[in-house]
This record gives C-alpha cells, structure tokens and sequence, in this order.
C-alpha cells in the first residue's frame, strides 16, 4: 500500500483530493501539511502544522506519492511579490523536500496556458514553477492544467464565476483546441491526480481538460 503527503488540502481541488485519498484503498497513509490546525480526523490521517516559509526545517515523511494543490491569487496576496512567494516558492520548496526524502510521483496543479514565456504574471510564475519541478529526481511528474474550477469555494471570485458563467453559456464554442478552456469540476480533478498517481507512468505529464476528464 502506498503512503501519500498532500500540500493544499483546505482548498478548492485540495479538499476533493483528501477526501478521495482517505477512502482509497490504495493509500495506507496520508500526511497533509496545513498553515493550522482543523477539524478532520481519520485512522490514516496525520495533519502537521508547518510553516510553509520554512519547509527545509519541517518534520516531513518519506512518502510515495506527493499531491500539490497549493495557490492563491493576486488580489488575495495582495502583491505580485508575495504571489510567486506562494504560487512559486511554496510548491517549488515542497517539490524538493520531499524529493530529498525519496518520494516517487509529484502531481501539481497549475493552470491552462501556463508559459514560463508568457506576458500574463500569473501565467509565468506558473510555468517557472513547473519548470522547477522538472529538473528533480521524481519518478513521475504530472502537471493538471485546468481552466475554470468549478465547486464550492469559502470565498467568493467574482470574476472566477463570471468566466465560468461565460464559457458555460458559449460552451459549443470552445470545441477543438478551445477545449482545454472548458470549465470543470474541482473534484474531476482530484480525480484525475490520484487515478494518474495510480496507474503509475514515469516521464513528464501534462493534462488538459480532456485529459482529466479521461482519468479516474
């Protein structure tokens, strides 16, 4: 049986992930790394408070299989600079930690688009980081490219649901290579993370919404 660590877990992707992890069978463990303390307990749960800021003098445990569902957003962090401290360098840390510990398989949620060459901010700090991740001893690496999560968020994105609203209604126009901007379900998702996670396929992955669809 495996043993998995997820990064991310409160979120929007991150809460369908731990979920589905705690009921597979396939799972003996599941760390989940979180700024504070909550509610949920479980006989395969271990949650460890870290500082994310500090992840090279976390206690983290040697797993198989590491789930990455960290992100914010700009208005959120309030500055580009913290941004990419959180969108870059929480991720990218957490890539190398538990590659020093002998983990097998990173999954990471990004974004469609993402370009370390890209002009958008956001998009290039998503790239860079999954740039970063490439370089490291994993096994497997299986980047999740979604457009529009859709799901129940703790806070309100308005121009988030506006581009949901929009691309729902002119649907039968993202046909094609327009596909991958099609919204989806945050847990289709997790879904996808762990079915990838579990049919085990070395090299470098990247999946798109049809891609995600295909996997559970």
């Amino acid at each position: 049986m495996r043993t998995a660590l997820i990064a991310g877990s409160t979120g929007l992707v991150g809460r369908h992930c731990l979920r589905l992890l705690l009921a597979s069978p396939d799972y003996s463990r599941v760390t989940a790394l979180v700024r504070r303390p909550f509610d949920l307990t479980h006989e395969k749960l271990d949650v460890r408070v870290v500082d994310f800021d500090r992840l090279d003098e976390a206690d983290l445990p040697a797993v198989d299989d590491v789930y990455c569902t960290l992100g914010t957003t700009i208005r959120k962090a309030e500055s580009k600079e913290d941004f990419r401290r959180i969108d870059f360098g929480y991720p990218s840390a957490l890539a190398e930690q538990t590659a020093l510990r002998g983990a097998k398989r990173f999954l990471l949620v990004t974004s469609v688009a993402t370009d370390s060459g890209s002009p958008n901010f956001y998009l290039r700090v998503k790239g860079d980081l999954e740039g970063a991740v490439a370089g490291l001893p994993f096994e497997q690496v299986d980047y999740f490219r979604p457009s529009f999560l859709m799901g129940d968020r703790s806070d309100r994105r308005f121009l988030e649901w506006l581009g949901i609203a929009f691309a729902q209604t002119f649907r039968f126009l993202l046909f094609g290579p327009m596909r991958v901007y099609r919204p989806i379900a945050a847990e289709q998702v997790a879904r996808a993370m762990i079915g990838r996670a579990l049919r085990g396929e070395p090299g470098r992955h990247i999946h798109h919404y049809d891609d995600m669809l295909a996997v559970d």
